[in-house]
């Protein structure tokens, strides 16, 4: 999976990663328990995503990693 950029610098995993880094930092949450926690869960999701369109050819992998990339910045938001 190629990760969609937000910028030149960054992809959206990596922004949302950043966010949770900094709302644990505030809140005196470990950062790395709640990154790994998060990675976690994306990496499962996406890989049921790509599971699922290889057996239904009406699903586009990227557009449901673009999806659920989304899903968890809204969550972070």
């Amino acid at each position: 999976m190629i990760p969609m950029r937000i910028s030149k610098t960054y992809t959206v995993d990596e922004a949302i990663v950043a966010a949770v880094e900094t709302e644990a930092k505030q809140n005196g949450t470990s950062a790395s328990e709640v990154v790994n926690a998060l990675l976690q869960r994306g990496l499962r999701a996406r890989r049921f995503a790509r599971i699922a369109a290889r057996h239904n050819q009406h699903l586009d992998p990227s557009y449901l990693d673009t999806a659920l990339a989304e899903r968890e910045q809204a969550r972070t938001a």
